[in-house]
C-alpha cells in the first residue's frame, strides 16, 4: 500500500512495530526499511516501554530503562 500512495505522491511514514522478525540480521537488520515509506521508526522485537529498540530511519537507536532520556515521545 504505501508504495502505490507514494507513487501517487503522498508521503507515507510508519511508526511501530512492523512485523514480528523485523530488524534481525537474517531479515536484513533495522537498515532494511520496507519499500514506499519516506518516514520510518519501526520497533525492532517485542514491544517494551523500557530497553527497547528501534530503527529511526534506517539508523538503529537504543533506549534504556532512564525515564528522561529513554521515554520516546518525539517523533
Amino acid at each position: 500500500m504505501a508504495v502505490h500512495l507514494h507513487a501517487l505522491g503522498y508521503t507515507t511514514f510508519y511508526s511501530g512495530k512492523y512485523l514480528n522478525q523485523y530488524g534481525i540480521p537474517m531479515a536484513n537488520g533495522p537498515q532494511h526499511i520496507p519499500p514506499g515509506f519516506d518516514h520510518w521508526y519501526g520497533l525492532i522485537g517485542n514491544s517494551r516501554y523500557y530497553n527497547y529498540s528501534i530503527s529511526n530511519n534506517g539508523v538503529l537507536e537504543e533506549h534504556g530503562d532512564d525515564y528522561a532520556k529513554d521515554y520516546y515521545t518525539d517523533l
